[in-house]
């Protein structure tokens, strides 16, 4: 699960589209096989029901004169291979013919039930087998059953051409939805991969001039509108950072600019009181000199 989380968004949607049409045909092909099974089960028991009344109606007199005969009725199912077994018994159940002339090894003769009616009982066996027992009937009277056991090869036949058209009908759909995938993905993974695209550039470049293109007013269009006004709105505050910031640098220039100039008339005011200081000193030194001067006199 992890590999497949991994995988670019456009692999990701290929390898969705090809799981929906798998699951589908394999769906749609498994109820095609069920249903074709299904009409051939009954096209099977319409088809021997039909054989078994003709068989029952030419050997109603057949079993109830001569029994013989009936045998001669039987043989010629030998031009039908999808019949098994078949045996005609009288009203009391007794074996009167039977075909092959030698039952299937591990086949017993079956006991034919009551029917009450002229229509046929069909269903399949177990093992595969179509199973159909069909009243005689001579005047409106029961003369017995007729028994068919007809090989269920046909449904395997038709299952193996069933099979065998869904392989190529699958393998014929997975080539055209790869070949649609290609084309069809794209309708969802470009506009997605646009977006990661613009995303990594703004976070490398920086540059939140960016815009995406908006290619429709689904959900990805809602999202590229969403980025764009984010970038507008973080382009703007950007400017005005960079224009706060350059007026905090003019303001703190003019500022350093006034507290040089600043610094300078102190030091000019501290040079000239050093000098007045001097001056004061050489006057005072002075001064001293000439009262010590006018005193040296008077004495």
């Amino acid at each position: 699960m992890r590999a497949f989380r991994d995988q670019p968004i456009s692999r990701k949607l290929t390898l969705l589209l090809m799981l929906v049409v798998t699951v589908v045909l394999f769906v749609s092909s498994a109820a095609w096989l069920l249903t074709a099974t299904q009409a051939t089960k009954v096209a099977m028991q319409r088809e021997y029901s039909t054989l078994a009344r003709v068989l029952a109606a030419n050997s109603a007199a057949a079993l109830e004169i001569d029994p013989l005969s009936a045998q001669t009725i039987l043989d010629e199912l030998k031009v039908e291979p999808t019949i098994v077994v078949a045996q005609l018994n009288d009203v009391d159940k007794v074996l009167v013919a039977q075909y092959p002339a030698e039952f299937p090894e591990g086949f017993s003769p079956e006991t034919p039930p009551d029917l009450a009616t002229s229509e046929p009982l069909t269903f399949f066996s177990e093992d595969g087998f179509l199973e159909v027992f069909q009243r005689v009937e001579l005047d409106g009277s029961s003369v017995g059953t007729l028994y068919l056991r007809v090989s269920g090869d046909e449904l395997t036949v038709q299952a193996n051409r069933t099979l065998q058209i869904t392989g190529v009908v699958m393998l014929a759909a997975l080539a055209i939805a790869i070949l649609l995938a290609i084309p069809l993905q794209r309708l969802v993974s470009a506009p997605i991969l646009q977006l990661a695209e613009a995303a990594e550039r703004i976070t490398q470049q920086h540059d939140y001039s960016i815009r995406v293109e908006k290619r429709g007013a689904d959900e990805l269009g809602v999202l590229s509108d969403s980025l764009n006004v984010m970038l507008s709105q973080i382009e703007d505050r950007t400017r005005q950072l960079r224009t706060l910031n350059a007026t905090l640098e003019s303001r703190v220039e003019e500022r350093t600019r006034e507290l040089e100039e600043k610094a300078e008339q102190l030091e000019l005011r501290r040079l000239e009181a050093v000098n007045l200081a001097v001056e004061l000193k050489e006057a005072d030194r002075a001064k001293s000199e000439f009262l010590a001067n006018m005193s040296h006199e008077i004495r």
